[in-house]
């Protein structure tokens, strides 16, 4: 890790974990859309809300459309330019132990993996995640504290770029 050379390769495997989310959702708002206009739907009795529910539905698939329309803006805007604190846009290399993990600090998107080509695991994070609360403005070999439901982990930050 840390050289400046692989944030765009982060970045591009993001996208295209992001791009394909998207068409996905298009695909299921476009069905819903044609769900609510469809002549089946009209209500067949005073409790048939099968219109309703189905307008709900794509009124929620079109804002978390808008979302990570938003979400994919971010990612191509993001400053990669290494910061000695960490903030999105950060390639963050953590120790508890002898396990070590390297996090991609977003703004907003996360909860995946990406895998580079040279076999380096990325845990990509959002700026709120409840790691990535944990790790927002901490410095190289400073201790945080992330909290499971169960237990505290203590990591120790390697290596921000």
């Amino acid at each position: 890790m840390g050289h400046q050379k692989i944030k765009p390769e982060i970045i591009e495997k993001i996208l295209l974990i992001l791009s394909g989310k998207l068409e996905n959702i298009q695909a299921i708002t476009e069905q819903s859309r044609q769900d609510v206009i469809h002549g089946d739907m009209k209500q067949e009795g005073k409790y048939d809300t099968r219109a309703i529910e189905a307008g709900y539905l794509a009124g929620a698939q079109k804002k978390r459309l808008e979302i990570l329309e938003l979400e994919i803006e971010q990612i191509k805007n993001l400053e990669l330019e290494s910061s000695p604190i960490v903030v999105p846009g950060s390639l963050v290399k953590v120790t508890q132990g002898n396990d070590f993990k390297n996090y991609f600090v977003t703004f907003a998107t996360g909860g995946f993996k990406v895998l580079l080509s040279n076999k380096t695991e990325i845990i990509v994070i959002s700026s709120v995640s409840p790691v990535g609360k944990s790790l927002s403005g901490k410095k190289n070999n400073d201790f945080f504290e992330f909290k499971t439901p169960k237990t505290a982990i203590e990591l120790e930050i390697l290596e921000i770029n």
